[in-house]
């Protein structure tokens, strides 16, 4: 994975089927895929676009600094951020699979 000057990953976690979760500032990966806070690479290294298809723009600046991935396979982000897709929040969110 690569990233845009100044931001990049700040927290990785490695999913049940081996695929890595990245959270941080914007990232534009090898493949020229671009996200906004989180992205995920497949078990096999390639973006996979269909996660977050409506990323982009959707955290409120700054980004999320970390992340965990409990065994029920959602995600929680937490950072310094005050909203995530039109919904307030203080910096802790909690994503489902779908």
């Amino acid at each position: 994975m690569a990233s845009g000057a100044g931001s990049g990953a700040t927290g990785i976690g490695i999913r049940s089927d081996g695929s890595v979760l990245a959270s941080g500032g914007n990232f534009t990966f090898n493949t020229g895929a671009y996200r906004t806070g989180i992205g995920l690479l497949t078990n096999c290294g390639e973006v996979d676009i269909s996660y977050a298809a409506n990323n982009p723009g959707s955290i409120s600046a700054p980004r999320p600094y970390t992340l965990l991935l409990p065994s029920d396979g959602k995600v929680f982000l937490g950072g310094s951020f005050s909203s995530f897709q039109d919904t307030y929040l203080n910096g802790l969110v909690r994503l489902t699979t779908n």
